[in-house]
Formats: structure tokens, C-alpha cells, sequence
């Protein structure tokens, strides 16, 4: 049936049902977009219980647009996500055309995915397309069906790197510094991700830095933002943005309007 033919027979019910019931006009916009026949999915991505959708945005580095086009059922706004459900990140009218020379991520400029060719549906660190622990595996993978998601694949991590966490290639702790490692210097103090030493831990010749006492709701004292304490970030010394994972910044990253506050 053609997409026109489709549209019409939502029109149709639109109108039958107006008649009864006062519904808002996006209503019909998102049914018509349902009923629509929908691309094949070349990715789907499983979220965690923790997950919300500008999570999964940030890190597949889509727009919102994108995302509820190929989630249809997500409704407008994203108000139907729900966490630990299975998603459809790409489709094919919203990706990037497959990588035909086996080419792929930063070093190709992200002109192409990997994601449906014939090389493997993952991008490795050299920048080229495969399949296997040395193209999907954690720490292996820049882009496409990495094992778990996005890693880092350089031992770069935290806040200034995307927010990517560490593989055990590298060291789990992601360190105050923005590197990965496994020794008490990223896993104490500072440390940002991964499993992180309580202060109790730390090596007793060393004086733990006093935590600054900040009331709920005020300036961020250690560039955390929302969540339990609701430290804002403007007038804070590191940005006036509070982005989705509840850090502060001044990048594109804390300030979008998705994907930050």
C-alpha cells in the first residue's frame, strides 16, 4: 500500500474519531507515522534499567529527530521511551550510506558505517570495518555494533572525552585526568567512572581533599549537576551547562537542548 494511501486512511479515522473526542492534532501525526511502512532497522541497541533516551543519543551521536523516526512508537518528544526496552538506533533513510571500501570512523570522517557491509558491522581503531573480538570487542570498536557499546579505544575517558568509560584493556578506573588505569591514582580521588575506591581506602599517608560542604540545589562544587543534589552549574568554575549525565560543561554536548539543561 502506498504511503499516500496510508495517510489517508488515518485521515479517515482522524476524522471519525474527532467526532467523539477532543484529540490533540499530533495524535493523528504520530499514528499516520506508524501505520507508514518503516526501512528495515540496521541497528538495535538494548538499554539499561538506567538508561534514558538522550543517553542513547549522545552516544550514537544521532539527533532526536532521528531517533523518533525510527522509533515511531516513542511518540512525540520521546515520552514513551522506557529504560531496559529495546531500541532501533538506525535505519536505512537516517544513517550514513555502509562503508563499500571498508573504511570507517574518524579516519574516514565518519562518512560511512560499517554497519551492514561486507567487511563487518565494526569500526576498529585504525579505522577500518571487521568482525571478531578485534573489531567489536571492548576497547576495540570506534563505532557500530561494539560489544556493549562505545568504549574507549585509546585510553582516553570521562568528561572531556565523550564520556566514554573504560574497557579492561586499558585499566577500568577513568582516572581525574581523563585516562584510564587500574592503580589506586585513577581509582581514588577524582575518579570518574568505573570501580571507583572509596576514600576510606585510599592510603592513609595520604590526606584526602576536604569535600566542599554545598547545600541541595546550589553551585556545583565538584561539577556534578541534578539528580540527588540538584547542584546548578551556573557560576560554577566548570560550565553554566548541566548535561544529561549529570555533568557540568560548556560544549555543545551539556548545552543541547536535548541532551543537556
Amino acid at each position: 500500500m502506498k504511503t499516500s494511501s496510508v495517510l489517508a486512511i488515518a485521515m479517515l479515522i482522524w476524522g471519525t474519531i474527532a467526532g467523539f473526542h477532543d484529540i490533540e492534532a499530533d495524535s493523528i501525526l504520530v499514528f499516520a507515522r506508524q501505520a507508514t511502512s518503516l526501512p528495515p532497522c540496521r541497528l538495535n541497541y538494548t538499554t539499561d534499567v538506567w538508561t534514558g533516551c538522550a543517553d542513547v543519543i549522545a552516544q550514537f551521536e544521532i539527533t532526536l529527530e532521528e531517533f523518533l523516526y525510527a522509533n515511531p512508537q516513542l511518540g512525540e518528544g520521546c515520552d514513551g521511551f522506557k529504560p531496559g526496552e529495546t531500541y532501533c538506533v538506525f535505519r536505512d533513510s537516517n544513517t550514513r550510506p555502509t562503508s563499500l571500501d571498508g573504511n570507517c570512523g574518524i579516519q574516514a570522517n565518519y562518512s560511512a558505517s560499517c554497519v551492514g557491509s561486507t567487511f563487518g558491522d565494526c569500526c576498529n581503531p585504525s579505522g577500518k570495518c571487521g568482525k571478531g573480538e578485534d573489531f567489536c570487542g571492548k576497547g576495540n570498536c570506534q563505532e557500530g555494533s561494539c560489544e556493549g557499546g562505545r568504549y574507549s579505544t585509546d585510553g582516553k575517558c570521562g568528561r572531556e572525552h565523550d564520556y566514554l568509560p573504560c574497557p579492561p584493556k586499558f585499566g577500568l578506573c577513568c582516572g581525574g585526568n581523563g585516562q584510564c588505569g587500574n592503580a589506586t591514582a585513577f581509582c581514588a580521588t577524582g575518579c570518574q567512572s568505573g570501580p571507583c575506591l572509596e576514600a576510606s581506602t585510599t592510603s592513609a599517608s595520604q590526606s584526602p581533599t576536604p569535600t566542599p560542604t554545598t547545600s541541595p540545589g546550589g553551585v556545583s562544587p565538584d561539577g556534578t549537576c541534578g539528580y540527588n543534589d540538584a547542584f546548578v552549574c551556573k557560576g560554577s568554575k566548570f560550565g553554566s551547562c548541566c548535561s544529561a549525565a549529570g555533568y557540568c560543561g560548556d560544549t555543545e554536548y551539556e548545552c543541547s537542548q536535548y541532551l543537556g539543561w
